[in-house]
């Protein structure tokens, strides 16, 4: 009779949404009650031979239950990965880039903050706010992986294949490695899933955790079995968040927490900072203002819930201050990049959690707060990680300073099942457990549309036909309305595009995805080609590409139903406006294309792109 519950991430529940549960469940309840009273009275020695008959089976089936655990579940070696508080207040005396996640940072939370009486004056000058940013996903899992990698994720495509995509020849900490960066990450396994050992010099696997109160762990465990078994009415009384359990398993205190009052207590001991000569990355993931709201102003420990968001903001801004006021004064503050940003969204009831907050300070830079109201996503934000890294304008794709305020940008935002939930929306289009939504307007506005691979330019396709985008005369030319650009000489595509083609006279063969490039914008432009969600090769697109028919093979099990969603992805797009001739569309652009097509592979193919798969 349980209802499917969101995710205990501390967010407030709405239990009216519940009331048609609560009352089958107090029907069936009191119907229960009411026939084991009858029997006991009418059939007490019927009851009670009952009673002791079923208590056997239930404990002979929780000791088969706990032997076949104990032989089916190996120990996951990931669940011991910890980062360590080494070099935690190690910066260098030449080049920082630090980078503050305060979970849950919604953008008109910071901006509230900042027009209240409790704002630290001139705490944030020399600082853009990007105000209208889209973090790129929610909940945090989602988020972390776009603005490290650049990389979006499209429910199309499995999990287990995109998380290897995010770390497999990841341009940021490549450069960082190879410029002899010191590399540290205070954060949680879970939200960087899968990084490489050698890409954090805190990296740790640890022999375990203890559990500090017996007592209260299992009396949080006992209150969790309570919560799934008791009737509907009493579980808002029983319902808790993860951390409540969790916070009672002690990893000790040389590993990293994600707690806003023990970050402020160790930089309050440390008072000041170790110097380095190597430059330093540091990424710092503090609780924030994520429910439960567990600390207050003062970064003293409260109920849960007892203080609002504002109180809690004025806590993490508060170590904050300290922080960059500490840097100035041990003169790191001018040579230094710090990004200040949310990992997504507010947790609450029809909140897409899309508009992170996001501040940005460049090195040298001196000014007052200043604003941006630019259609900027995380993937901005790695762009200009790796531009400061490199400092190669445009290498991995537009920064955020890129991207003007009336840019024509496509930002896409991957949602989890807890946020779908939270929204109240029943989604037409999700796969697993994931939907992906076209932000509409600006990022805080809520406006969005389904990302529906299946509508999107989709056409009726027979299978070897050429589409020419030079042919004026040709039909499925038409077809592309959706982020295709049709000029004279092609149609240019950006950051991502997608078709949908049903084939027709279609054999149940391989397939060969044919591209013909006309002109390649910036130095280089790197594409990778899913078909179906699944990645079908890489290719690197070089000036001297144009004309070039570039092709990839097809197997026959990515194709499904007969049809095939072609997806593109460019992640080096660069924003129109470094272009001359094309200044006026001020919108992300990669290649120009003159031809697709998709044909029977015959086996004597010469230039087959299946590398980096």
């Amino acid at each position: 009779m349980n209802p499917q519950f969101p995710d205990m991430d501390g967010a407030v529940i709405d239990w009216n949404k519940y009331q048609k549960n609560n009352i089958i469940s107090s029907i069936v309840w009191m119907g229960l009650f009411l026939t084991i009273i009858g029997l006991a009275i009418y059939k007490t020695k019927m009851i009670e031979k009952g009673i002791k008959y079923l208590s056997y089976l239930l404990i002979g089936m929780q000791m088969v239950s706990l032997v076949v655990l104990c032989f089916t579940c190996r120990l996951d070696i990931t669940a011991n990965i910890r980062f360590s508080k080494e070099g935690e207040f190690e910066l260098s005396r030449e080049k920082n880039i630090i980078v503050f996640v305060i979970d849950t940072l919604q953008s008109d939370t910071l901006q509230k903050y900042i027009d209240s009486e409790y704002y630290q004056e001139g705490m944030l000058d020399d600082f853009t706010f990007f105000s209208n940013t889209v973090a790129g996903g929610a909940s945090t899992n989602v988020a972390f992986p776009v603005f490290l990698s650049g990389n979006e994720y499209d429910p199309e495509q499995s999990w287990g294949d995109y998380a290897g995509e995010v770390w497999a020849d990841n341009a940021f900490f490549e450069a960082m490695i190879k410029r002899g960066y010191d590399i540290r990450l205070y954060t949680d396994q879970q939200t960087v899933a899968g990084l490489p050992e050698d890409y954090a010099e805190n990296y740790t696997i640890t022999d375990g955790a203890k559990i500090e109160d017996y007592t209260h762990f299992l009396r949080k465990l006992y209150q969790l079995g309570g919560f799934y078994l008791a009737p509907q009415a009493f579980k808002p009384a029983l319902w808790m968040s993860t951390e409540q359990i969790t916070d009672n398993i002690d990893w000790g205190d040389e590993y990293y927490n994600i707690n806003n009052i023990s970050f402020y207590r160790d930089m309050i001991q440390e008072n000041g900072f170790e110097l380095e000569d190597n430059p330093c990355f540091r990424l710092y993931h503090l609780w924030g203002v994520h429910k439960e709201f567990c600390s207050d102003e003062n970064l003293k420990e409260v109920t849960p819930n007892s203080v609002t968001e504002q109180q809690v903001m004025r806590g993490v801004a508060k170590e904050l201050g300290i922080y960059l006021k500490q840097m100035k004064e041990n003169k790191l503050y001018d040579q230094s990049m710090i990004v200040i940003l949310g990992d997504h969204g507010r947790h609450e009831e029809g909140n897409i959690e899309a508009n992170a907050a996001m501040m940005i300070k460049m090195p040298g830079e001196q000014h007052e707060l200043q604003y941006s109201t630019a259609p900027v996503s995380f993937r901005n934000l790695y762009a200009t990680l790796v531009e400061e890294v490199e400092e190669d304008s445009a290498a991995h794709g537009a920064s955020v300073f890129d991207v003007s305020e009336d840019s024509d940008v496509e930002r896409m935002h991957t949602i989890y099942e807890t946020v779908m939930e939270r929204t109240g929306t029943e989604f037409e289009h999700y796969k697993g457990s994931y939907a992906r939504l076209i932000i509409q307007g600006d990022a805080g506005s809520g406006n969005y549309t389904e990302w529906d691979p299946s509508v999107i330019n989709r056409m009726e396709y027979s299978v070897g036909d050429v589409i020419s985008f030079l042919d004026e005369s040709d039909p499925y030319a038409d077809y592309f309305s959706h982020r295709f650009l049709k000029m004279e000489d092609g149609a240019i595509i950006g950051h991502e595009a997608s078709m949908c083609l049903n084939l027709q006279n279609y054999n149940t063969k391989e397939l060969v995805l044919k591209l013909k490039c006309a002109e390649v914008y910036g130095n280089s432009q790197t594409a990778k080609i899913y078909v179906n969600g699944h990645k079908i090769g890489e290719y690197e697109f070089l000036q001297d590409d144009t004309d070039k028919e570039i092709s990839f093979v097809v197997p026959v099990e990515y194709i499904e139903n007969d049809r095939a969603v072609i997806r593109m992805v460019f992640p080096k797009a660069i924003m129109s406006s470094k272009i001359e001739k094309l200044k006026q569309y001020d919108r992300d652009v990669a290649i120009m294309l003159e031809e697709i097509q998709l044909e029977e592979y015959d086996g004597m193919m010469v230039m087959l792109h299946k590398d980096k798969l």
